[in-house]
């Protein structure tokens, strides 16, 4: 037994290196002296004696129970039967080494429990050693007494002993045995501790044990209270940090975190040990282990984002429905076995309760990472925004263009981390912002700095790396501000000389604060997070359904070639059969992202998130139109501080300073991806999740999301990209209620299934709704304003809302009203030097509808000319590469004729509810021909000879709808039909007016269902055929006139001429009214040019006023001059010759 205890590192436990080899001799020494006591054998008198005697052996007695009830061993072959108010008897664990060492004590106390845990500790085999009572082959107890596993074993002493303290004593022992027998206790519970940090620090002891594998089971089996005091207890009984700490706490737990993190990597989400989360989390708390947590989480490549996947805090954030990589299988939503809505629904469920616990259990970790002080929360913090920097290439346009999979092969699917890893970071932080966002009034928002993107460390120059990270954790800015992120507004210019940084980079003089606070930082960092994350994986969700869908009508296509027995040698089976594949696996693609992207309570989150942010943003405006960043220093910072009242019309800047200095604006600072992800997220509600506005919107929770678009959408001075102003008002259209004519569109199922009731109140409450129809417009104009490109799809996904909106908004009579108001200031301002905000809207409106009709109608008969092309088997004989080529025009042409024709629709729908109410801009000299002439064309064309030409197969598939436009078109006529000016301008049009256009439309309506119209429709066409047979007089009258008299644009007639000034050309001033609305430049010379630099030509104008009154005088004496021939007087009476 000696000899083992030399040998033995668990002397270690002992006081001195000589106290084990004393240890037995002094145990008998003490046995002989207790055995001599009780006895009697003292020289002090029995009646002295007995008292002490008893009260030792009955301590001794009941600590020698407790080592038997706790840790289930003995030194006696024949145990005593259990003390009154122990518990059952139970298998005990002989130490016989021991029990002869000490031999003839048969009791374990405080001092031998050490040797006697030591040695238990130490047998392989403890079943061999266990003594059975009565027979027994399965005790109470046994599983505990055979335990072979030492931290199993141990921990579940140190539960037991920690029971009977929380049982027997509460907080405080109520007497003085009570505290003794505490004392006991807690000494036991010291011995468990140092025997587990002994274990973990020298695991060779154990060599056929695998520690950090028992520690991870203890946390997946037990779900005991005691087991994250059992791990702060063995890490307080570690060597303190002048003995090492670090390195022995590094090398006791590293073990077990890199087997978490295997744990968590191989069971993936669908294989999910919470457990894991539960063991990570104690170590987050604990102040000790939270240094050795992150030490483990440093990345390999601290510029590479998908090594921050690959550490143990990475790994917390990996698990999703999404793979990890292109290379690895979905685990949900296998679509090789067809799956109905309620297995969908069902795996959904599953995978968002998954998703949740991934979720929570992550924030769990990081807050408590975050809640320590100091050198631990820069740590954490540090780690964050490095992970949000090295995964900025996710973000990167060129990145989001590639591929059509969820992570897709672009440049960034292999260097950054996963979107469902950036989706799950995202879900932490918004859960850390959740305490000073989930109201929107929370007095804490406004103490978030807006300048936090204008902040420059003043060390970064110095190439000092521990003088920056020292700076960063002084002012709280752990993000990598590079001074070039695109802000709302440009910056002004730097009024001073020696700025630093950023600011001598850029040239700008931008405020900024001295320190940044936690709630600023984590507001930031949330906003960056959903940027890469949230944003890249709704674009990448919407580009993998649009390739579903065009995937789709290839497939269509080729069954009908199949049908028809193949192409040109082709097979369209295997093809077939390669697209049904393509189909399951982006299927299976949408599913998985969508589902990561909408469970419920990160959806919560992030609607709370927007809401508040919506507020701070609004706050933010206001305060650069109180010109509150004069009255701030660096010292006080930046933040709202209180809440504004906002009231329209908002100033279009801040006050002039005293000194006549510019005022830094606030804006300048924001970076912009903070409104694009608001306008973001509303737009994902709109096409993925329309219930969640409507879960957040009592009380008044959308009001903010309402007002902040109102604010910023029509205002190129709070927002300069027109891009994003753009975006916002798309983004308006998921704040209408569910049922407006857009959504009901799109998803008639899943509209009628959702309330809308918050949404409505919306438009009908809001204190400042009435400012819609203004911003909407301003917006709609300013598309076409930018004086940048705009490619035509963007400009399709940018107008369609709008035209939704303006539907639903016209139906409300008050917002109805807002649209009169417009109009009524049109003509009162029609040649304003700038042209009026109704006149130019209606002037595009205009331009669209000719475009795009006319462009849907072109590619509807190409379309048709292909289809009877490739039905005739013209193409089989064609070569591969021409057929292909062919087929792939057919699918480019396809697709655009849809855009125009979805658009081109809108265009003459919102044309027709204006002109029901709104009729005098219409008739107006710079938009009457317009119109006419656009409504006779597409009449003509879709109901004369040439309809024929645009039918093709599958109509619906282009969205072509001939009925529609023909009704819409009839409707605008009979609106405008009362008007004089109309009707003549549609009799002066000689490309596409007949007296025959109106008959032709009668037919069609009666075949379409618009037979109500014909009636309202034949008397337009009466009047339009009198104010024909006028014109002709007119243009008979006024023919051969001088080329100086004629437009030069236009070639007709002018009637009020007037002298462009740099050009020195004369035109009409109906002309150039007209062409000011789109272009305010010279036609001539391209040079800049308003209404109001217009010089009348009135020498000019008297002569053709002459020449107009001579031909009349000609006329007049023409018509005398014929025999029964009326004619006028001088006085304008009729007489007859």
């Amino acid at each position: 037994m000696t000899d083992n205890i030399k040998n033995n590192p668990f002397t270690a436990l002992f006081a001195s290196v000589n106290q084990p080899e004393v240890f037995a001799p002094e145990m008998t020494d003490s046995g002989s002296a207790s055995k001599s006591t009780i006895q009697g054998e003292h020289s002090k008198s029995p009646t002295e004696e007995v008292e002490p005697v008893e009260k030792e052996l009955k301590e001794r007695l009941e600590i020698n129970q407790i080592v038997e009830d706790v840790f289930q061993l003995t030194l006696n072959k024949q145990p005593r039967p259990p003390m009154k108010g122990s518990l059952p008897s139970c298998h005990l664990v002989l130490l016989e080494e021991l029990a002869s060492a000490l031999a003839p004590q048969n009791l374990i106390d405080i001092q031998t429990l050490e040797p006697a845990l030591f040695e238990r500790l130490m047998l392989t085999e403890p079943a061999n050693h266990v003594l059975p009572i009565n027979g027994r082959s399965s005790p109470v107890g046994g599983e505990h007494a055979v335990q072979r596993d030492v931290l199993i074993y141990l921990f579940e002493c140190f539960r037991r002993l920690s029971e009977r303290l929380d049982t027997d004593f509460g907080d405080v022992p109520k007497n003085s045995h009570q505290n003794i027998r505490a004392g006991r206790l807690s000494q036991m519970v010291t011995i468990v501790l140092q025997n587990a940090s002994t274990a973990l620090r020298q695991p060779d002891l154990f060599p056929g044990q695998r520690l950090d594998s028992q520690l991870l089971r203890l946390f997946a089996e037990s779900h005991s209270p005691e087991l994250r005091s059992f791990v702060n207890g063995i890490v307080v009984v570690f060597p303190k940090e002048e003995e090492g700490e670090a390195d022995e706490l590094q090398a006791a737990f590293v073990p077990v975190l890199n087997l978490a993190q295997n744990e968590i990597s191989r069971g993936g989400l669908s294989a999910l040990d919470r457990s894991v989360y539960d063991l990570l989390h104690v170590f987050a708390l604990n102040d000790r282990l939270a240094p050795v947590l992150l030490a483990c989480s440093t990345p390999a490549n601290p510029n590479r984002g998908r090594d921050y996947a690959n550490t143990i805090l990475g790994a917390i954030l990996s698990p999703s429905t999404i793979p990890e990589s292109p290379e690895v299988p979905y685990a949900f939503f296998d679509q090789r076995t067809t799956l109905g809505q309620g297995s969908i629904r069902a795996e959904e469920e599953v995978a968002w309760t998954a998703l949740g616990a991934v979720r929570e259990g992550a924030a769990r970790i990081f807050e408590s990472l975050l809640r320590h002080p100091g050198e631990i929360r820069h740590r954490t913090l540090t780690w964050l925004a490095s992970c949000l920097d090295a995964n900025a290439p996710r973000g990167r346009i060129w990145n989001s263009l590639h591929g059509p999979g969820a992570l897709g092969p672009g440049p960034a699917a292999h260097s950054c981390a996963s979107d469902g890893f950036a989706l799950n970071l995202c879900a932490v932080l918004l859960r850390l912002c959740q305490p000073f966002v989930h109201e929107h009034t929370h007095p804490r928002l406004m103490r978030i700095d807006p300048t936090y993107y204008a902040a420059t460390l003043r060390s970064v120059n110095s190439g000092n790396s521990s003088a920056v990270d020292e700076e960063r954790k002084k002012r709280g800015i752990h993000l990598n501000i590079t001074g070039e992120e695109t802000c709302l507004i440009p910056p002004l210019p730097s009024l001073s000389e020696g700025s630093s940084g950023a600011e001598s980079r850029s040239g700008v003089a931008r405020p900024q604060a001295e320190n940044y606070t936690f709630l600023t930082e984590c507001f930031f960092m949330t906003h960056k997070a959903i940027d890469l994350g949230f944003r890249v994986a709704h674009e990448r969700l919407l580009r993998i359904s649009q390739d579903l869908g065009r995937m789709r009508r290839v497939y269509h296509e080729v069954r009908a070639q199949s049908e028809m027995g193949g192409i040109g040698g082709s097979n369209p089976g295997e093809a077939e059969e390669a697209i049904v594949e393509r189909v399951r696996i982006g299927t299976t693609e949408v599913l998985c992202l969508r589902t990561a992207m909408v469970q419920p309570q990160t959806l919560s989150l992030m609607a709370q998130m927007h809401v508040a942010t919506s507020m701070w943003l609004v706050q933010v405006a206001l305060c650069d139109i109180d010109g509150e960043a004069k009255k701030r220093t660096r010292d006080t910072g930046y933040a709202p501080g209180v809440c504004r009242d906002v009231f329209f019309p908002l100033p279009s800047g801040p006050p002039a300073a005293e000194d006549g200095a510019a005022i830094p604006p606030l804006l300048s600072c924001v970076p912009e991806q903070v409104v694009e992800n608001v306008a973001g997220f509303l737009s994902f509600c709109r096409r993925f999740s329309r219930h969640t506005l409507e879960e957040c919107g009592g009380s008044g929770g959308l009001d903010p999301l309402l007002t902040v678009i109102l604010v910023f959408m029509g205002a190129p001075e709070r927002i300069r990209n027109p891009h994003l102003r753009a975006g916002l008002a798309e983004s308006l259209e998921a704040l209408l209620p569910p049922s407006h004519r857009g959504a009901a569109e799109e998803s008639p199922d899943e509209v009628s299934s959702i309330p809308g009731f918050n949404r409505e109140r919306l438009f009908l409450e809001h204190p400042h709704r009435l400012q819609v129809v203004e911003s909407l417009l301003h917006v709609f104009v300013g598309i076409e304003m930018t004086g940048q490109s705009v490619t035509f799809e963007q400009k399709f996904n940018y107008r369609r809302p709008m035209y939704f909106i303006m539907d639903y908004l016209w139906q409300i009579e008050e917002h109805k009203n807002s649209f009169k108001r417009l109009a009524a200031e049109v003509e009162a301002n029609q040649e304003s030097v700038s042209p009026p905000l109704f006149l130019r809207f209606v002037n595009l409106l205009m331009n669209d509808a000719v475009f795009l009709l006319d462009d849907a109608l072109s590619n509807m008969a190409q379309l048709r000319q292909m289809q009877s092309a490739r039905e005739s088997g013209e193409w089989q004989d064609l070569p591969r590469s021409e057929r292909e080529q062919n087929e792939g025009n057919f699918q480019r042409i396809g697709m655009i004729a849809r855009f125009d024709n979805i658009l081109g629709r809108e265009t003459i729908h919102t044309l027709k509810f204006l002109t029901s109410e709104i009729t005098s801009i219409f008739s107006h000299p710079t938009m009457v021909d317009r119109i006419a002439s656009m409504l006779n064309y597409f009449l003509y064309h879709l109901v004369g000879p040439k309809k024929k030409n645009f039918k093709v197969k599958d109509l619906a598939e282009y969205e072509f709808k001939p009925a529609s436009i023909v009704l819409d078109i009839c409707q605008i006529y009979t609106h405008l039909g009362s008007s004089d000016a109309f009707c003549l301008a549609v009799s002066q049009d000689g490309r596409s007016y007949s007296p025959q256009l109106f008959s032709l439309a009668e037919d069609v309506l009666l075949r379409i269902g618009g037979g109500g119209l014909i009636v309202e429709l034949q008397n337009v066409g009466a009047r339009v055929a009198k104010c024909a047979s006028q014109q002709r007089s007119q243009e008979e009258l006024l023919s051969e006139a001088p080329d100086d008299f004629l437009d030069p644009i236009m070639s007709t007639l002018m009637l009020d001429p007037v002298v462009l000034p740099s050009s020195r050309t004369v035109v009409d001033r109906s002309t150039i009214a007209r062409h000011l609305l789109s272009d305010q430049t010279d036609p001539f010379n391209r040079s800049p040019l308003t209404l109001d630099m217009v010089k009348p030509a009135d020498e000019l104008r008297c002569r053709i006023e002459a020449w107009i009154k001579e031909r009349k005088r000609e006329k007049n004496m023409e018509e005398d001059s014929r025999p029964g021939c009326s004619s006028k007087d001088d006085d304008g009476k009729m007489s007859t010759s």
